[in-house]
């Protein structure tokens, strides 16, 4: 008898998971199809994100599962809340000190918000969680 994959664990695909520690890190191949061409030049800091988006959104979101996004060069550029059946929610930090958010279906991108401020990010994460009712541009 074999054991099941538990369903939200990444198995190889876009990302190949490396349990450390401090949590569960994301190991992109050369490039990470969903990352933003405007991100990588600012340090990206998860407990400042996660501080901005809430822990009561984060624990709404994803049941407090936290996914670190890394470069080529291993260096975090952004995170990734999975919600379920398949959605994960993707907050990056762009080159101009706002954030990115996306909605993203099984590693395409199925909605994308730009220049969102740190006071909006809570709200705009939330709403890109919301894949059934919430209309995310």
């Amino acid at each position: 008898m074999t054991a099941r994959q538990p369903k939200g664990v990444p198995t190889g695909g876009q990302f190949a998971a490396e349990r450390k520690p401090g949590g569960t890190e994301l190991r992109p191949p050369e490039r990470i199809p969903t990352m933003p061409d405007s991100v990588g030049a600012v340090p990206f800091s998860h407990e400042v994100a996660l501080r901005q988006v809430g822990t009561l959104n984060v624990l709404a979101i994803s049941g407090g599962r936290v996914l670190l996004i890394k470069d080529e060069n291993q260096q975090p550029v952004g995170m990734a809340l999975p919600v379920n059946q398949g959605y994960q929610v993707h907050i990056y930090l762009a080159n101009n000190d706002t954030y990115t958010v996306q909605r993203i279906f099984r590693g395409k991108i199925k909605g994308e918000r730009d220049d969102v401020y740190a006071e909006e990010l809570g709200e705009t994460a939330w709403n890109a969680s919301c894949y059934q009712n919430v209309e995310f541009p």
